[in-house]
């Protein structure tokens, strides 16, 4: 047993009922350790770290499809908002807009987006116009699977 003089000091935490993450110092970063962290240190693991963004899954929409359609530019901007207000609703940051390669579905005048729900699933979204962001960011936002 070591002596309590030659122990290490612990924190005093001021509210007991409430866990506070052990947070480590390395040069001139403090990195918060456990299972709470934001993204674990990786120190000759073994196995992958896994990171969990503070955000929900990006969306993805094809470059080429917004390229091509003439109202391309009305429809990301139309479903941005449409995210960024549906986010702000649900008290969630928005979900990134990730502009991707050709999906191979090549719709004639409309873009295609898909989200990790949507692909788990099996399934795009074909959006013709901006008017339909609305109940596009609805689907790309759902949360079952």
């Amino acid at each position: 047993m070591i002596p309590e003089a030659m122990a290490p000091h612990q924190p005093v935490n001021p509210k007991p009922h409430i866990a506070t993450p052990l947070v480590r110092n390395y040069g001139a970063r403090r990195v918060r350790v456990g299972a709470d962290a934001y993204m674990p240190v990786m120190v000759n693991s073994v196995l992958p770290a896994t990171a969990r963004p503070h955000r929900p899954a990006p969306i993805l929409i094809c470059r080429k499809c917004l390229k091509r359609a003439a109202n391309g530019r009305a429809i990301k901007r139309a479903l941005k908002a449409e995210l960024k207000a549906l986010g702000r609703a649900r008290g969630v940051k928005r979900p990134r807009i990730v502009m991707t390669g050709c999906f191979g579905i090549c719709p004639k005048r409309a873009v295609t987006a898909a989200s990790g729900a949507t692909l788990a699933r099996g399934e795009f979204l074909l959006l013709a116009d901006d008017d339909q962001a609305t109940a596009a960011a609805a689907r790309l936002m759902a949360r079952d699977i």
